[in-house]
């Protein structure tokens, strides 16, 4: 279930608000906009679950002082996305089963994190073929910590070859991942 909330600019400003969740919404997007900007120029964290918004419209959030991102589910993504401006962000946590295209922007914007908890990631590949292979993200250069569930062990591997200050890495499986000998054998993880 959803509440509607229609947004008739394409600017939201909350100019004190410090930490902002989101969940059960769908917004309804101006049609003559192409996106909708929330400025928090002092929130900490953002929380969003189980939202939507209007097809073909992307949502920015301007939140240069923003520390903590968590996503969970969000609903039919077909042709958004959503976009943050967080220097400082120090955590990452996403939970969902979105498009390919979808996780890998999010992993683009979040490359100097220290933390990232994702479950969710099957839909990254290692394959050479795929437009989005793991071994095309960035180097995550301040990623100490990393959390991931349902995941390849491809993925395990390319994301541990991206990581070079990673201290601890905790898999969450519900089912074993399916590697092959040689694959282990051939990975080189510093």
């Amino acid at each position: 279930m959803f509440t509607t909330i229609n947004v008739p600019t394409d600017t939201v400003h909350f100019g004190h608000l410090k930490h902002l969740k989101l969940s059960g919404i769908d917004f309804t997007i101006d049609p003559f906009c192409d996106y909708l900007t929330f400025r928090l120029p002092v929130l900490k964290k953002f929380e969003i679950s189980n939202c939507k918004w209007s097809s073909g419209k992307d949502v920015i959030v301007d939140a240069s002082l923003l520390e903590s991102i968590s996503i969970q589910e969000l609903n039919e993504l077909e042709g958004e996305s959503i976009k943050f401006n967080a220097l400082y962000l120090k955590e990452f946590n996403y939970c969902g089963d979105e498009t390919r295209c979808f996780a890998f922007q999010l992993f683009q914007h979040f490359h100097q994190v220290k933390w990232i908890k994702f479950e969710g990631s099957e839909v990254l590949t290692q394959s050479k073929e795929d437009v989005y292979p793991v071994s095309a993200l960035p180097v995550f250069a301040n990623l100490s910590q990393l959390e991931l569930g349902l995941v390849t062990i491809e993925v395990i591997l390319g994301l541990l070859q991206k990581s070079p200050l990673l201290k601890t890495l905790v898999l969450t499986l519900k089912e074993t991942p399916k590697f092959s000998k040689e694959l282990l054998t051939l990975a080189v993880v510093p």
